[in-house]
């Protein structure tokens, strides 16, 4: 802790420093403002760790007990198959025991984690309340996918931000949110599950070819994708996931680089050419672009509180 409170007060310190790439009047420190900051901060770390509440701490440690007894499920099934049936079997042990670890992380954050059922599983973050909302479909696949974004957060993998000019939603996944953090989770979706269930997005020539032959006519299959190898969770899979395949994409404008708060600003910002709304509400593009995206991070919280990193 005592680590903690020192970095918090260096952050403070270093937000009271006026900003050599900002010429205008908002360089002007505010000590009380800073002092209030470092104040909060270390608020914040008096809070004991295991916040999470007690019907998430269930959650937590039935999902643990759930992944303990699918490994012990696949190291039983490693003995009767094939070679390269016993390798994609060991990938998946591995992806599972990497998950016990990540959820004891998620479990001793000061930042407190509540879960939801939802038709449209997703992992938010509550900045006033300090809580990461983790949605699923009641599934323990949709909830080993969404848990890996939380920990992804807590990693420093990936970021959020509000909009200033509309704070009432929620926040949007910032600019280190890549496709490689959903190949990341729907990888570990499938070391549980053991089958990916998806559909994708299709073009118009796609749709028409698909629509022309009788086994489309006579199903509901036209854009499902079904995944048994981890091999073939990759990117030109990904970024066509889709709710229907009549709709866009969900990822197609992600980052297609892996992207985190040690990148620099210069790779954040190349890479997130598909979305410029963000790059020109978080201004990066007028920053420093050999720094590091975090150090364009303690620039920005300081003058406009609304971008939210663990680090």
């Amino acid at each position: 802790m005592i680590k903690n409170i020192r970095k918090s007060i260096d952050f403070a310190l270093f937000t009271a420093t006026p900003s050599s790439w900002d010429t205008s009047s908002s360089q002007q420190s505010k000590l009380g403002t800073y002092l209030q900051l470092c104040q909060d901060q270390i608020n914040g770390m008096a809070i004991a760790p295991n916040k999470v509440d007690p019907n998430s701490q269930a959650k937590l440690k039935e999902l643990k007990s759930k992944i303990k007894a699918k490994i012990a499920q696949l190291e039983k099934q490693k003995t009767s198959v094939s070679k390269s049936d016993k390798k994609e079997l060991d990938l998946r042990i591995k992806e599972l025991k990497e998950a016990e670890k990540e959820i004891e992380v998620i479990i001793n954050s000061s930042t407190n984690y509540v879960f939801q059922t939802a038709a449209k599983p997703q992992f938010t973050y509550d900045k006033n309340k300090d809580t990461g909302v983790i949605k699923y479909d009641g599934s323990i696949g949709s909830l080993i996918n969404e848990i890996k974004h939380a920990f992804q957060f807590e990693s420093g993998q990936i970021d959020f931000f509000h909009d200033k000019n509309n704070l009432t939603g929620d926040p949007i996944p910032g600019l280190t949110y890549d496709v490689y953090d959903e190949i990341e989770t729907y990888k570990r979706q499938y070391a549980y599950d053991g089958i990916l269930k998806f559909t994708v997005a299709l073009s118009k020539a796609e749709i028409i070819a698909a629509h022309a032959t009788q086994k489309a006519r006579n199903s509901l299959g036209i854009g499902r994708v079904d995944i048994k190898r981890m091999k073939d969770v990759k990117v030109d899979v990904i970024i066509k996931v889709a709710d229907s395949y009549a709709l866009d994409p969900l990822y197609d404008k992600l980052a297609r680089k892996p992207l985190g708060i040690s990148s620099s600003v210069k790779e954040v910002v190349n890479a997130n050419k598909k979305r410029s709304f963000s790059v020109n509400s978080l201004g990066i593009s007028s920053f420093d672009q050999k720094k590091s995206y975090i150090e364009f991070v303690k620039v920005y919280v300081s003058q406009s509180p609304y971008l939210y990193v663990k680090y």
